[in-house]
């Protein structure tokens, strides 16, 4: 850190504080100029941080008319406040752009997107705080694939926000998962309630005359279908959550065991019961044990459609078969290719 910054004291200037319960006229602007006294009156140097800086432009009165923007531009302009303020783009330009003295007040620093190798260091800076508050274990292929997923299939929205977005929804998945019934078990239960309320109202017609045989038996049928789906389900997810409790003990006592006899032999049985959990999971989990590519992918596949496991595998593939794919649109030409 350069000297002349080593004293500095970062605060944050919050307008919305400034102008909650500022009814009166004039109140608001006795506020401010109280704040701006009290950081040109402080025997430490102080930076103020302004973010979502476009409200200035109409906070406590009619733009460009006593609003916060109007009211710093002196001190601005005289060097009695050093500032930093943070906006969008699209912000800026709508809103700084038009006012030209404040636009001379700053200086634009541009804050470009960082690139995927730079968004995955800041997502591991993350990573002890999030394992923190969801308790769940993360690996570094989700920090990985959050970036690379996000950055491929989210174009609306920017490195790392979309990424820390995007790995905080698996974190929130897998914890929850852990503790809650399936959303397909779920599903299935209540569409049994449903036919058995439907069956219930048409037995009760045809009580009275009403024929309804036909439509009785497609219940039947349909209800039969579910239970058998719903006892599949339900025992697969107790099998699975047996399998993510036992690896989540085994996982402890690997990083708790100090003789590597013992770890050795708690390293074979959590490889064994990993593979029988990937096994009876496929691509369709219904209790995540820890967070990892498969799990960031399904968050992708409810926010875009797109399958998860298409997104896993097929670029892999695809760039495994390019040189046939092109050979058949590249007719006679093998050695450039």
């Amino acid at each position: 850190m350069p000297p002349a910054l080593r004293n500095v004291v970062l605060r944050t200037l919050d307008l919305g504080l400034l102008q909650a319960g500022a009814s009166m006229k004039g109140e608001f602007e006795n506020r401010l100029r109280a704040v701006m006294d009290a950081v040109k009156a402080s025997p430490v140097p102080v930076i103020l941080f302004i973010d979502e800086a476009h409200t200035l432009i109409g906070a406590g009165g009619t733009a460009g008319q006593g609003d916060a923007a109007n009211l710093l531009k002196p001190a601005l302009a005289r060097g009695e406040l050093r500032t930093i303020a943070a906006t969008t783009w699209a912000e800026y330009k709508k809103y700084f752009e038009k006012d030209a003295a404040l636009t001379r007040r700053f200086q634009v620093v541009k804050v470009e997107e960082p690139s995927e190798p730079l968004a995955v260091a800041m997502l591991r800076g993350l990573v002890p705080t999030l394992e923190s508050y969801h308790k769940v274990r993360i690996l570094d292929e989700a920090v990985q694939d959050a970036v690379r997923l996000s950055a491929r299939f989210i174009p609306a929205r920017q490195l790392p926000d979309k990424g820390v977005s995007l790995l905080d929804t698996a974190c929130s998945r897998v914890a929850v998962s852990q503790t809650t019934i399936p959303a397909a078990i779920d599903d299935r239960r209540r569409r049994i309630e449903r036919i058995d309320a439907e069956h219930g109202m048409i037995a009760r017609e045809q009580a009275v005359g009403t024929d309804h045989a036909v439509k009785i038996e497609s219940l039947g049928t349909e209800r039969a279908t579910l239970e058998s789906e719903l006892i599949a389900l339900t025992t697969r997810w107790e099998a699975e959550r047996a399998l993510v409790e036992s690896l989540g003990d085994l996982r402890a006592g690997l990083e708790a065991e100090a003789d590597e006899t013992a770890r050795e032999t708690l390293r074979t049985r959590f490889e064994q019961e990993s593979a029988q959990l990937h096994a009876l999971q496929g691509e369709t989990p219904l209790v995540f044990s820890l967070v990892d590519g498969q799990a960031v992918a399904e968050v992708v596949q409810n926010w875009t459609g797109i399958p998860a496991g298409r997104m896993r595998s097929d670029e892999i593939r695809t760039v495994l078969g390019l040189q046939a794919a092109m050979e058949q649109r590249v007719v006679g030409q093998s050695h450039a290719i």
